[in-house]
């Protein structure tokens, strides 16, 4: 008996088969065709395939790629010779010693060789040369001295045209009787113009008519003599410069400094 198939049939039959086998090639795994657990769905939802994972690069490649910079190979350095001593000290083989010594030798001669590129750099290089306005060796250190020394003389006598001392003593106190000599030859030598006054009523020699002002020591604080006070005639500022007893060299440098705060005021 024959059975007449339809082409409507027929067509149906194509199409169903043919998104079968579409469906079965998109998917990774089994078809339909021999998964009968799965069933024959036609329906069923397309398996999207895995993506792929990026290639991963072996430490070496990565090692490689990277760039190690000077701050970081220092780094490295010391650590594997702190590392070196540390075993050393904890287990003092023969072997872990001559380790450390081996990594402090080559240390020492990359130091020996930018020690000497340093200098070298420094000679072409005069105006990084430091020491050339703060000499290190005996004789530059005098000569710089008596430059300096030279200059220190000049502006006294320049801020001796301007500024005047007042040195408050006190007959009882020791001290004053040391400083009053040195403060009495260091206004002869730059002109400085000296008012002494004293806090108790007595006189020292080199100062036989002093002035009496104790509110002006009241008003100033004054608890430590002797003092010196550096003051400008014409603004009547007045600023401090030493108290107790200070020797020429210094006495010199803080008049310069109190005149140039005085100055910048």
């Amino acid at each position: 008996m024959r059975y007449l198939i339809s082409p409507l049939c027929f067509f149906s039959f194509f199409i169903f088969t043919s998104f079968m086998t579409i469906n079965a090639l998109a998917t990774e795994d089994k078809g339909f065709f021999d998964d009968r657990e799965r069933g024959w769905w036609w329906y069923e939802k397309l398996i999207a395939a895995p993506e792929k994972e990026a290639q991963k690069k072996s430490p070496n490649e990565i090692q490689k790629d990277e760039v190690v910079t000077p701050k970081q190979m220092l780094e490295a350095q010391g650590k594997k010779w702190e590392d070196a001593m540390a075993q050393a000290v904890m287990v003092p083989t023969e072997k872990n010693i001559k380790k450390y010594l081996y990594l402090t030798k080559r240390i020492n001669e990359q130091a020996q060789k930018f020690s000497v590129a340093f200098k070298e750099s420094i000679w072409v290089n005069p105006e990084l040369d430091y020491t050339l306005e703060k000499p290190t060796i005996t004789e530059a250190i005098v000569a710089q001295n008596e430059k300096d020394f030279t200059k220190q003389e000049e502006d006294l006598r320049k801020i001796a045209k301007d500024y005047g001392l007042i040195f408050f003593f006190k007959g009882s106190c020791p001290h004053c009787h040391s400083f009053s000599p040195i403060i009495k030859k260091f206004g002869d030598e730059f002109n400085f113009s000296i008012v002494a006054v004293t806090l108790d009523g007595a006189i020292l020699p080199e100062f036989a008519s002093p002035k009496k002002n104790y509110l002006l020591g009241e008003k100033l604080n004054l608890s430590v003599v002797p003092a010196l006070y550096l003051v400008n005639p014409l603004t009547n500022m007045i600023a401090p410069i030493s108290f107790g007893y200070t020797d020429w060299s210094t006495l010199s440098q803080k008049i310069v400094v109190a005149s140039q705060k005085m100055g910048s005021k």
